[in-house]
C-alpha cells in the first residue's frame, strides 16, 4: 500500500471501461496498472479502502479475486496481478470491434449481426453457472459492488473463473458521508475460517478498512 500512485511511465494500453484505463505494468509482465479517469472523483481513503478489500477478498477466493499489490492517490490506480483472458471474452471484444467498425461504414446489415453475435456471447458469460457460483458467495459475504457485466469475467485454464473489475468499499452519498457496500461482520466471519497465517493478516486489513472508514465518516461530521 502506498500513498502516492508512482509514475506510469509505459504507453501500452490494453483495455479501457468507463472507470479506468489499464496499462501494461513496464517493470512486470505479470501485472498491470490501471488508472481511474479524473472524472471518478474518489478520496485517497476510498482508493486505500479498495486495497485492503481487495487483499482480504483474495484470500478468500484465491483463485478468483486476482491480488492486488498497491494502491494510491494523485493519481488514483493500482497495480493487480494480470490475468490472461479466455477465447470468449476475446470474441465479445472482438464482435464489438467488428460491430462498430461496421456502422462506422454504414454496414447496417453487418453490424446487426456483429452485435448479435456479441450480446449471445455476453449472455453466456453472465448465465455461466460457474459465474453466477462466484457471485453469490461474493454477495453473501455482504459484498454489495461486484459488477456482473461479461466482460468483467473470463476463465483460467483450470476452469476458474477470474473477477476483472475492482470492487469499492464505499461511495460517499451527497453530504459527502460514506456509504458502506459490504458488510464488516461478515467479512469477519469468513476471515475466521482462514488458516491462521493468513487469518492474522487478514483481520489486520480488516482492522485498516475500519479506520479509514471511521476516519471518512468522522471528516464528514466534523465538516
Amino acid at each position: 500500500m502506498i500513498e502516492k500512485s508512482p509514475e506510469n511511465n509505459t504507453k501500452k494500453q490494453i483495455g479501457e471501461g468507463y472507470e479506468k484505463r489499464v496499462y501494461e505494468d513496464p517493470n512486470n509482465k505479470d501485472r498491470v496498472i490501471a488508472k481511474f479517469h479524473e472524472y471518478i472523483d474518489e478520496t485517497p481513503n476510498q482508493i486505500k479502502a479498495k486495497y485492503y478489500l481487495t487483499k482480504i477478498l483474495h484470500f478468500l477466493f484465491p483463485k478468483n479475486i486476482p491480488d492486488m499489490h498497491w494502491a494510491g492517490s494523485e493519481p488514483n490506480a493500482y497495480q493487480v496481478d494480470k490475468v490472461e483472458v479466455d477465447e470468449r471474452h476475446r470474441d465479445i471484444l472482438k464482435y464489438a470491434d467488428l460491430a462498430d467498425e461496421a456502422y462506422r461504414k454504414k454496414m447496417i446489415g453487418e453490424a446487426v449481426d456483429m452485435s448479435r453475435k456479441n450480446f449471445e456471447l455476453q449472455d453466456t458469460v453472465v448465465s455461466d453457472e460457474d459465474v453466477v457460483e462466484l457471485g453469490e458467495k461474493i454477495e453473501k459475504l455482504g459484498i454489495r459492488s461486484l459488477d456482473k457485466s461479461a466482460l468483467n469475467f473470463t476463465k483460467d485454464n483450470e476452469g476458474n473463473v477470474m473477477y476483472l473489475d475492482s470492487l469499492y468499499a464505499w461511495k460517499l452519498k451527497y453530504d459527502g458521508s460514506p456509504f458502506l457496500f459490504f458488510n464488516f461482520g461478515k467479512l469477519e466471519n469468513a476471515i475466521n475460517s482462514l488458516p491462521e497465517n493468513n487469518k492474522k493478516t487478514a483481520t489486520n486489513f480488516l482492522q485498516r478498512l475500519k479506520e479509514l472508514y471511521e476516519e471518512e465518516r468522522d471528516k464528514n461530521i466534523k465538516a
